[in-house]
């Protein structure tokens, strides 16, 4: 019995000495270092902190996907033709064409943590106000559960992608951003096969919203997570606010833009193109389905079932796709080559014969491959390309212009593509909406061809693989947002 008490009362003073360090690294410090003596950000730690980071965007893509996947049952509930449903889509952009250098400015600020933290936050806020619009009925509570879940909204993916930064260097962060698109777009996918049936089930479209909420706090607490293991890590490495101290003694300034290249403009006309291409389709897909494809019987849900197939080309293709680009360049070729199928995918749904209603047609599937598989090509290696295009310490800003540009063109396009289908009539009202967006796409294709020109009498950055340009990680913006 006394030497019970001996042994309590030394474990009882070990435990008093040790109290000083972190708890988290007090369990896996052995196993980490004895793996990699370089730090705790270069161990099998950092695999860990991506998974958590990813998942901290599975409420936010899930959320900011509803309004699409439940489009046909709001339509139907608060009797709105497509112009009006398609302002959802545009009150999401409209904050965000200033956010961007606003988000920038918070992090510089507040620190990743901190900002980290507000934005997913914020994010559980509007949703809320979202899915209370919904229950209510009232379209304009909608209209700003939607206003305020887009101020977190973007700025939680560029605080994201600051944090993976931090624990990712060199040619790993191209993996690393590529994988955590991944798994936060599974919940773009999920939403789309389960918010229709939830709706049907429920026997109310307010149901999967109610579940949206539940996903951003389970993201929200991601972050804490991560923020948790992030502040263990600064400790452990003795290495707080080093790079930050130092970076903010260059911050740039919004007068540094005269000084970007002719081809980073090339680039924002093409991300402007390309992204009101696939938005434009994306937003109004369930509808389409229904009215043109036949997934009349069932509805959403029919359509729901195939939906997540462009999602999960990006789930399996984008970090192959990242991991290619970096080993072997060709960055504007793909790029091309993802415009080229692209533009003939929305050509297909213009032209092809519409289906009889209640007889689905299955040739959609093809259709959505190669919608997913222009996404997954051109997510993987048109951000990274900004970052190359640019001197290393103007790439914040660089991005900022980039995602504001890509917001006013995302802000306008929904509205005129819903005004063009109320006053059309062929096609269920989208044919014209997809000869529209074929144009763009065809516009982005020439650009994107102007940019392979201009890189090779240039930097030929674009077309050499990672090991021959820069290393771009150690930028708080350098990974951009994740859209």
């Amino acid at each position: 019995m006394q030497e019970l008490d001996q042994n309590q009362s030394k474990s009882r003073s070990a435990s008093g000495s040790e109290k000083a360090k972190p708890f988290l690294i007090d369990s896996v410090k052995d196993i980490l270092t004895s793996k990699n003596s370089s730090g705790f950000r270069n161990s099998e730690m950092r695999w860990l902190a991506l998974a958590l980071t990813s998942l901290s965007c599975f409420g936010n893509y899930f959320s900011s996907d509803l309004p699409q996947s439940m489009m046909n049952s709001i339509r139907t509930q608060l009797d709105l033709d497509v112009y009006n449903y398609n302002k959802i889509f545009s009150v999401y952009s409209i904050p965000n064409v200033i956010l961007p250098f606003v988000g920038g400015l918070i992090i510089d600020s507040l620190g990743v943590r901190l900002a980290y933290a507000i934005f997913a936050f914020i994010l559980i806020l509007g949703q809320a106000i979202t899915t209370l619009g919904v229950a209510q009925e009232s379209f304009n509570m909608m209209l700003f559960g939607q206003f305020i879940f887009s101020l977190g909204g973007d700025c939680q993916l560029v605080a994201k992608s600051a944090m993976v930064a931090k624990w990712f260097r060199g040619k790993e962060l191209s993996f690393a951003l590529g994988i955590g698109l991944c798994i936060a777009r599974l919940g773009s996918s999920l939403d789309s096969f389960l918010s229709p049936k939830l709706a049907v089930w429920s026997n109310t479209p307010t149901t999967p919203f109610i579940l949206g909420i539940f996903l951003c706090a389970f993201s929200f607490f991601c972050v804490i997570f991560i923020n948790i293991i992030d502040k263990q890590a600064d400790q452990y490495d003795n290495n707080t606010n080093q790079e930050t101290t130092k970076e903010a003694t260059s911050r740039p300034k919004f007068s540094d833009i005269k000084h970007f290249p002719c081809v980073f403009y090339l680039l924002i006309l093409n991300c402007g193109c390309l992204y009101a291409g696939f938005y434009g389709f994306t937003n109004n897909l369930s509808d389409i389905l229904i009215t043109r494809f036949g997934f009349t019987q069932g509805g959403s849900t029919a359509a729901g079932n195939i939906i997540p197939i462009i999602f999960f080309c990006a789930v399996i293709l984008t970090p192959i796709i990242g991991s290619l680009v970096d080993k072997y360049g060709k960055r504007a070729l793909i790029m091309l080559f993802a415009c080229i199928i692209y533009f003939f995918d929305n050509l297909f749904i213009a032209f092809y014969p519409d289906s009889p209603k209640g007889q689905p047609n299955y040739i959609a599937v093809l259709m959505l491959f190669g919608t997913g598989l222009f996404y997954a090509s051109y997510a993987a290696v048109f951000w990274p390309c900004v970052a190359l295009a640019v001197k290393q310490r103007l790439t914040g800003i660089a991005y900022g212009v980039m995602l504001s540009f890509q917001n006013v063109v995302l802000m306008i396009v929904p509205l005129y593509l819903g005004k063009l289908h109320d006053t059309t009539t062929r096609g269920g009202g989208y044919f014209w909406t997809q000869i529209t967006l074929a144009g763009l796409v065809g516009l982005g294709a020439l650009i994107t061809s102007a940019i392979y020109i201009q890189d090779l009498r240039t930097t030929r950055k674009f077309n050499d693989p990672s090991s021959n340009v820069p290393d771009r990680s150690s930028s708080v913006l350098s990974a951009a947002s994740d859209k």
